[in-house]
């Protein structure tokens, strides 16, 4: 970064190849060589970028939103460059050109340019506007003040969503002019990425070389849109609620979008429930300093509205009556089934005057706590069971077998427990 007779600091960030870096603001102090007091209004931003080594020229990027030049105070002046989340590649580097335009107070100099300071082009020596203004994402127009059948216009945008037991893929509609310029944005908030729609996926590293592929390729020959052919979404199977955010994002000043369009400041959001985990252990609520209670292992991770019996081979206890030798240890491993071995240690000195403990009931069936589920129409409440237990306290450790079947899952994480204060006396 240069600018005529001054030193500019370092925008740098540290960080490494693949990192995330988030939506911020980087402040850089510009000083005069010769130690003359320097005034923002003698500064404007030319163009901006992000390049893998190569100058990337024209109006600010849209990775960076706007440069924002200020005084501090001092004789030198500070430019606040704004920029949406990125994530780092090799070798990539951020290149601002700042112009110095020294302003003549002696003289009545008329300039005309954009004079709203929200713009990314925003001239502060400007004393007319000349309509120049360009405003990254910019939500500007809706379908009762842009001509709907506008060339330049995007008309409307929407993204299927799949329900959460159907297959993982979606379709991106938008209906535009021919001449409208826009980039379709699907980000993952969850874990700040980008969808690709060159790659078909969310990784960071595809979309890093597809976006410095199409950069090359628009500052070559002018900027094109996604093809209709690749817009749809492969969502990815993950194992935790999952949040986007989609939007249209402009590429020119002519394109504006119908108020019904999704834009960074107001986009369509939606959340992705793919996976979901029931677990089974045990648990103490009245008496927990007495107890030390070991880890479970019983834990079972799939698709919200599931039914893993389905799948299975085998039906335990159905194929049980049928077949003598169908014992429910031997169900460990079938979908949606498993053999279970809980255990639970009991302390005489755990708090208090001393205490014993004996065994007053079995666990059974009837155990089983009921997780607590959401309120919405679509929620999903799972369904599971216990068969064939065992209950056994002896040398003060409590052990719990049986055989654990989960019939539906639930739509959100949940946590079976068996509450061992239900079934030990203590005295």
């Amino acid at each position: 970064m240069a600018v005529d007779n001054c030193n500019v600091t370092q925008f740098y960030y540290d960080v490494f190849e693949g990192d995330i870096v988030p939506a911020g603001i980087a402040n850089l102090t510009i000083s005069d060589l010769d130690g003359a007091v320097l005034d923002f209004t003698e500064f404007s931003i030319g163009g901006a970028g992000f390049a893998q080594g190569g100058w990337v020229g024209g109006n600010v990027d849209p990775q960076i939103t706007k440069v924002v030049f200020t005084n501090n105070g001092d004789g030198t002046v500070n430019a606040a460059v704004h920029h949406n989340a990125f994530v780092v590649n090799n070798f990539m580097e951020v290149r601002i050109d700042i112009d110095r335009k020294k302003s003549d107070k002696d003289h009545d100099v008329s300039i005309i340019g954009c004079t709203d300071p929200n713009a990314v082009n925003y001239n502060p020596l400007a004393v007319a506007d000349d309509g120049s203004c360009f405003f990254v994402n910019d939500p500007v127009g809706n379908i009762g003040d842009i001509e709907e059948n506008h060339d330049d216009n995007v008309h409307g945008a929407e993204v299927e969503v799949p329900k959460e037991n159907d297959p993982l893929l979606g379709d991106v509609v938008v209906s535009h002019g021919s001449n409208a310029l826009f980039d379709v944005v699907l980000f993952d908030k969850t874990a700040g990425k980008k969808y690709d729609f060159m790659s078909g996926s969310f990784n960071a590293e595809s979309k890093a070389r597809s976006d410095a592929k199409r950069s090359i390729e628009q500052r070559s020959s002018g900027y094109s849109n996604i093809p209709k052919d690749l817009l749809f979404v492969n969502f990815p199977k993950v194992s935790s609620n999952t949040e986007y955010e989609f939007y249209i994002e402009p590429k020119s000043n002519q394109t504006k979008l119908a108020s019904s369009v999704p834009t960074q400041l107001n986009p369509f959001k939606f959340t992705r429930r793919v996976d979901t985990t029931i677990t089974l252990a045990l648990t103490s609520s009245s008496y927990s300093g007495w107890w030390t209670i070991a880890s479970s292992d019983v834990t079972f991770t799939d698709r919200p509205g599931k039914y893993p019996k389905a799948t299975s081979r085998l039906v335990w206890p159905r194929d049980a009556k049928n077949n003598p030798l169908l014992t429910s240890d031997l169900m460990d491993g079938q979908p949606g089934y498993k053999y279970f071995n809980l255990t639970a240690t009991f302390s005489a000195s755990g708090g208090g005057s001393a205490k014993s403990a004996s065994k007053s009931f079995d666990a059974s069936s009837g155990s089983l706590s009921v997780p607590t589920v959401g309120t919405k129409e679509d929620d999903i409440v799972s369904l599971a069971r216990l068969y064939d237990l065992t209950t056994t306290f002896s040398a003060n450790v409590l052990t719990i077998k049986g055989l654990f079947k989960v019939d539906r899952f639930g739509t959100f994480n949940e946590n079976f427990t068996i509450d061992i204060d239900n079934l030990i006396t203590l005295s």
